[in-house]
């Protein structure tokens, strides 16, 4: 498997995720550079705005399968005004990335400066110079699609006679926006003013002769179609034979597509590893947490202080402290009520207060519970400590757990609400040392009546993070969901058989006995949505390098069949060929066209089983010729079609023509 180039991606909903990875699956598919070269100098004319938006699949196809696609040139066309305007793609970009850059040049400058490129490449590039291949391509719909026709017939480069020309029309017979009647005119047109058969082109329509319409997902077969076409006709080596019934005259196609299902692959695998991962977290979860089992995890201990807590109070306060005989000083109110009180273990606080007029608890305030409020008013300890309860949250408690405590909240403000307790008990029992333990313990309180507020606002923010991210999460279900269509036994086995790769994925990550999950990128509380969308997309990045993604055609046949024997699967293959081919030529006319069926062309990898046993079959080379695609994902089979008749090619019935011109 060739695995694309990543950079850091960013999606905004789930749609988007998904496309992306059937794309990169896709990508993933693509083999390495084969035997293919392009014998000729290619430029590919996208005559209008159209079409062009499709030009990927042509470019897709002919960069798959020709060493020197690179070389190749792309033109889009635009009419503006009286002015044919053209813009050019980058060719050496891949073909999801290639754009089409500003209109900066008028056509036949841009036609002429495409072909020069080609010709000063280096000699081994293209081993025949003499002719340039000229691939137009026209959506039939276009409003200026005469003027069109009119460009296609009149242009040639400057530079050599030598021109293969070809167009190729796409035809939209979907009843809607006048798209039939604008594709019928402009072929009554092009009838009426073609010039002779010398003149090369393939109808291509949407809607298919057995009566079924190509929909949005499957239009791209008709430019991957295109692409065969360029590629048979314009390949070097073969036979000369074969490539003559691909010129002249007016023709359409019947088209066959038996592909391994990357696109399902793709989205049952994203959608698998949404629902396992979320199920396997939650396994892990042991259920309500009791009280007992919060106060744990905050480690809360008997005096309602805590650990954490601690730390901070140790380091930060502590050595602020004045030296416990610092009592001893207090200005008592004379010398007896001094003495007596240093020999009274059991004074009381207001007591000393009236003895030592109000300065024992200015004292306390000042040196134990100043240098708290001055701690805390500190915006970077704040921070710091605001960055440490966080962490400790994240260790202590898991996605699941927080989505827990949302339901607990009152439990929560309780424990974290509840003052700190003396234990009573002191590693000092003289006068001052027992004064000295009572106002640390007046030091503690303040801090802990802070620091727990903290750590609630703290805990507050990542349960409604929680909270959110469930929402996310869900949303993100729903738009992978919708974009789905899995339907018939194929996808049916597809499920299955992925669905049980990314379970035991998952399960070779779990964490035995912990209780922390094994995707800690993913549900991260504070994750926005599209943080939540790219930790996904690194988990399909990384489960799609298992072995399995990138077997051949054949492969994930066996794969999801059972290891069906290889009479089998190309029975398999064969029956879904013609089953596909019945019907699928690529026109429906008001009446039926006389055609003749001029040749048959299989396009597969040259490597796989199925190509080895029409290769070795007497009908190789009499009823169909073989093409070596480098792709190993998929089978073509293509049948070319001259039609006999094009005078009577008509897409709407007269009478329809009588009532529009009424």
């Amino acid at each position: 498997m060739r695995e694309t180039e990543e950079k850091q991606q960013s999606f905004r909903n789930g749609k988007e995720l998904l496309e992306h990875c059937v794309r990169t699956l896709n990508a993933n598919q693509r083999g390495e550079s084969g035997g293919n070269v392009a014998l000729y100098p290619v430029l590919v004319i996208m005559l209008g705005e159209k079409c062009a938006e499709h030009v990927k699949y042509i470019k897709r196809t002919l960069d798959d399968n020709w060493n020197n696609a690179r070389f190749l040139k792309y033109l889009k066309v635009v009419k503006r005004g009286d002015t044919w305007q053209a813009s050019l793609i980058d060719s050496s970009e891949d073909y999801e990335q290639c754009e089409w850059g500003s209109e900066a040049a008028e056509f036949q400058e841009a036609m002429n400066k495409a072909v020069v490129e080609m010709l000063e490449a280096d000699e081994k590039i293209f081993l025949e110079r003499n002719f340039v291949k000229m691939e137009y391509v026209l959506d039939a719909t276009e409003e200026d699609g005469r003027e069109y026709y009119d460009l296609f017939q009149t242009t040639q480069n400057e530079l050599y006679t030598g021109e293969l020309k070809t167009l190729y029309l796409m035809l939209d017979q979907r009843p809607k926006d006048g798209n039939v009647r604008k594709s019928d005119e402009l072929l009554q047109y092009i009838k009426s003013k073609r010039k002779d058969n010398a003149e090369t082109i393939y109808l291509l329509s949407n809607f298919l002769k057995a009566g079924s319409m190509l929909g949005e997902k499957r239009l791209f077969e008709n430019y991957r179609l295109i692409a065969d076409i360029i590629l048979l006709g314009g390949n070097r080596g073969g036979e000369a034979s074969f490539k003559t019934n691909l010129y002249n005259g007016i023709k359409t196609v019947s088209y066959a597509l038996v592909t391994k299902p990357t696109d399902e692959i793709a989205e049952v695998t994203l959608q698998e590893l949404l629902e396992q991962i979320y199920e396997e977290d939650k396994k892990a979860f042991s259920g309500r947490m009791t009280e007992k089992e919060i106060r744990e995890r905050i480690e809360i201990d008997h005096n309602n202080g805590m650990e954490m807590g601690e730390d901070i109070f140790r380091g930060e306060l502590e050595n602020q402290f004045p030296d416990r005989n610092s009592f001893c000083y207090l200005p008592f109110r004379s010398e007896k009520e001094g003495k007596a009180a240093l020999g009274d273990a059991g004074i009381s606080e207001r007591e000393l207060n009236a003895i030592t007029y109000g300065a024992y608890g200015s004292f306390v305030r000042k040196y134990f519970e100043e240098p708290v409020e001055k701690l805390f008013a500190q915006k970077e300890k704040l921070e710091e400590y605001r960055m440490r309860i966080k962490a400790h949250i994240g260790e202590k408690f898991g996605y699941f757990e927080l989505l827990d405590l949302d339901q607990q909240r009152d439990v929560l403000q309780r424990i974290l609400g509840e003052e700190y307790l003396t234990s009573g008990v002191g590693k000092y029992a003289d006068f001052q040392g027992i004064l000295f333990q009572q106002a640390v313990f007046e030091s503690r309180k303040t801090f802990y009546g802070k620091i727990k507020q903290l750590y609630w606002e703290e805990l507050e923010k990542q349960i409604d993070a929680a909270k959110r991210l469930e929402e996310y999460y869900q949303e993100c279900l729903k738009e992978i969901q919708r974009e789905m269509i899995v339907t018939g036994e194929e996808s049916e086995s597809v499920k299955k058989t992925y669905a049980d790769l990314v379970k035991e994925y998952v399960g070779s990550h779990r964490r035995v006995n912990e209780r922390k999950t094994a995707f800690p990128e993913i549900f991260r509380a504070e994750n926005t949505k599209e943080e939540l969308l790219a930790a996904f997309w690194n988990v399909f990045r990384d489960m799609i390098r298992i072995e399995a993604y990138s077997y051949d055609f054949e492969k994930e046949v066996d794969l999801r069949m059972g290891n069906t024997n290889e009479i089998g699967r190309n029975q398999l293959v064969t029956q879904e060929l013609k089953k596909q081919l019945d019907g699928s030529i690529r026109l429906k006319n008001i009446i039926d066209l006389a055609m003749v069926k001029v040749s048959c062309y299989y396009l597969i990898s040259e490597n796989a089983k199925y190509a080895s046993n029409l290769r070795q079959s007497d009908s190789n080379g009499r009823d169909y010729t073989l093409f070596g695609l480098n792709r190993t994902d998929s089978i073509e089979q293509m049948e070319i079609y001259n039609i006999s008749n094009p005078e009577l090619i008509r897409l709407t019935r007269e009478e329809e023509d009588a009532d529009r011109r009424l």
